[in-house]
């Protein structure tokens, strides 16, 4: 009798945790590998999902998500998010009133990629292809690392095409995300051309800009504190940066 008394409690128990376990709406793209990503029956995937879950689990909370355009991402509030977690670092954040980051969960710094690893070096002079929302063409142009806005040719729509336009010969260079930008070079179709790369060194040092984070609703403190919390957990054991390697 003991003994079946002690099974209905325990499942009293697991039902209970089940019940109070909140989920939180997470706002992220569609194409962003290797940050995330959606295949065509809409599973998402990538560093930061694989990172939510290890959070999810540590915390006991839960995580559904929503996938945005960039720029509807920054309405997050009418979209109901509770977070944002898109490669995003805090100058990413800066656009984004009412949201607060987290620590920090992976540095990842800019880059520029060539197929002619001699050219590096003279960057500034050739057509480059980089996306706006990266923000490296304005950064470029109000520093005056390049003076000339017919440099940039138009984007093509992903960082994938970006590359490819190396190949077609539409820009000499593409700018962007170095772990974006490496992780699509070495996979897939592009994996058969050889790419050269340098880090871009003026945003480099910045750490607002290359330290990625989860941005949190500053209204929801305790989901913050458990975020911090999950992921100093996984660093110290190690599983954050087993999931970073998965995705290099």
């Amino acid at each position: 009798m003991k003994n079946n008394v002690l099974l209905i409690a325990l499942g009293f128990s697991i039902l209970s945790q089940t019940v109070l376990a909140k989920t939180y709406l997470v706002g992220t793209e569609r194409i962003y590998a290797p940050y995330a990503s959606t295949d065509e029956r809409g599973k998402v995937s990538g560093i930061d999902i694989d990172i939510l879950n290890a959070i999810a689990i540590d915390q006991d909370i839960e995580f559904d998500y929503k996938i945005l355009p960039w720029s509807a991402l920054k309405n997050w509030k009418e979209e109901g998010l509770s977070i944002i977690m898109e490669g995003v670092s805090r100058s990413d954040l800066s656009d984004f009133s009412g949201i607060t980051a987290s620590e920090y969960y992976l540095e990842s710094k800019d880059c520029i990629f060539s197929l002619d690893k001699d050219k590096l070096a003279h960057w500034t002079n050739g057509t480059i292809s980089t996306d706006p929302a990266d923000g490296l063409k304005d950064l470029f142009l109000e520093n005056q690392i390049i003076t000339n806005p017919d440099q940039f040719v138009a984007f093509p729509g992903t960082h994938f095409l970006s590359l490819k336009s190396l190949l077609n010969g539409k820009a000499e260079f593409a700018a962007g995300d170095c772990l974006v930008l490496n992780y699509l070079a070495t996979r897939g179709a592009l994996s058969r051309r050889v790419f050269y790369s340098q880090v871009i060194d003026m945003t480099a040092e910045d750490k607002d800009a290359t330290q990625l984070v989860i941005g949190v609703d500053e209204r929801e403190q305790e989901l913050l504190r458990k975020i911090n919390a999950g992921l100093e957990n996984i660093r110290k054991s190690g599983e954050l940066s087993q999931i970073i390697a998965r995705w290099r």
